[in-house]
């Protein structure tokens, strides 16, 4: 695509006319369209409001940057945009620019993929250790700066080890998968729930005082108890429950959960155990 000084559109190769779906540049300039209208988002660069129309001016300004063009998916107008590779070149000779978009959808997808498969535990789907401590920090250092109550649930299966003997890891794993979806399904948008490891699990749960942390907890347990698993039929878990103390580490905070939660196994198990500040 070339443009000229003042930055109209003078010229669209046929490949980006078709992927347009015009036959050629008269076409396209009779229907009355702007190529930003194909636009959903450009990422380097502003976008937006009046900001829209000085797109070719924001991307040659930009030159250096990598910038991607997000354009509407024409056959799955619901699903992910097309996403493209812009790069700029200026031809002084004849004062012109010239364009070319690079179609990237498929590496940016393969590039999310594997960032997703980072922090994400494969077996359960959830976050795994890593996210969770990531998350965590984060939320520490909100905690610090505005005062807001955090807390954390850390909880496990009662004889998760009878049930891999008795039943066979396939069930084991699929009550550790039915166990996260039940779990993820009463917990809000903004707690994290994570694989900590075999059939431990934490939560962390922004905006909540101990006491509401615990309620929490009862909910997940009674929720838990509830459900009918395959084969092995009822199961149940222990829960120990933690706020975060200002001036605390990470590494202190989760000793203290985990001390609630062993507290819990050693008291009977199926049952929520607070952790003393």
């Amino acid at each position: 695509m070339l443009a000229t000084n003042n930055y109209e559109v003078e010229y669209i190769n046929k490949t980006f006319l078709n992927y347009l779906g015009y036959s050629s540049l008269d076409d396209f300039k009779k229907a009355n369209v702007h190529l930003e209208d194909f636009f959903l988002e450009i990422k380097g660069v502003s976008f937006s409001g009046e900001e829209r129309r000085n797109w070719l001016q924001n991307i040659i300004n930009n030159h250096d940057r990598d910038i991607l063009v997000c354009f509407k998916n024409k056959k799955n107008p619901e699903g992910n945009p097309d996403i493209c590779l812009v790069a700029c070149n200026r031809f002084p000779e004849i004062d012109k620019y010239f364009f070319t978009f690079t179609d990237i959808t498929r590496i940016e997808e393969e590039k999310q993929n594997l960032g997703k498969q980072v922090i994400t535990d494969i077996l359960t789907g959830v976050f795994n250790r890593k996210k969770l401590l990531d998350a965590l920090a984060a939320e520490i250092s909100r905690n610090v700066r505005y005062h807001t109550p955090l807390s954390l649930i850390m909880f496990d299966i009662d004889h998760f080890k009878e049930i891999n003997d008795t039943y066979g890891h396939w069930t084991g794993d699929q009550v550790l998968k039915d166990i996260t979806r039940t779990v993820s399904e009463h917990i809000r948008n903004i707690d994290t729930l994570a694989r900590w490891g075999g059939d431990e699990f934490l939560i962390l749960a922004p905006e909540t005082d101990i006491e509401k942390a615990k309620q929490l907890a009862d909910k997940l347990n009674s929720n838990i108890k509830k459900f009918q698993f395959v084969e092995c039929g009822n199961v149940t878990c222990s829960f120990g429950v933690a706020q975060f103390n200002q001036n605390e580490d990470i590494e202190n905070l989760i000793k203290r959960v985990d001390s609630a939660l062993y507290k819990a196994k050693s008291s009977g198990r199926d049952t929520v155990v607070l952790t003393p500040d």
